[in-house]
């Protein structure tokens, strides 16, 4: 759970944008704190834990890394395409890309720009996403 911990305060600190000194300065610890935090030397205590989580607009369980936050995907998941009961398949295909896309944020960024071409273009991607994939699935 701390790698996970320490892995969440880097990867919300560099989604935000803020620098360690920035983020130290809004929770009134030094850059040197939160690049231990970020690094695992150390572990925030709980009163850091709860401004870190308000400043990065999550929960603490989802900071701590608290696997409860798969169903809290899912449901918005679910509400987003209102579907009444759970498909398991599509749900945890969904998480599983959700969960990709927050953890790598840059490849989200990329989706994003894909998603804008034409469709044309898309389909051209498409195309050669699935070569990738058949190529390293064999």
């Amino acid at each position: 759970m701390m790698e996970q911990l320490a892995h969440n305060i880097h990867f919300h600190r560099n989604r935000n944008g803020w620098t360690q000194a920035q983020l130290g300065s809004m929770l009134n610890v030094s850059r040197s704190v939160v690049g231990k935090w970020e690094n695992g030397m150390t572990v925030p205590d709980a009163e850091a834990i709860l401004q870190l989580s308000k400043a990065f607009h999550i929960t603490a369980d989802h900071l701590l890394g608290n696997p409860i936050y798969h169903e809290e995907i899912l449901k918005d998941y679910r509400e987003l395409y209102k579907l009444d009961k759970p498909s398991s398949n599509n749900e945890e295909e969904a998480f599983k890309l959700i969960h990709y896309v927050l953890s790598h944020p840059d490849f989200g960024k990329t989706i994003l720009i894909m998603s804008k071409l034409p469709i044309r273009k898309q389909d051209k991607l498409h195309e050669i996403v699935d070569q990738i994939v058949e190529y390293d699935q064999a």
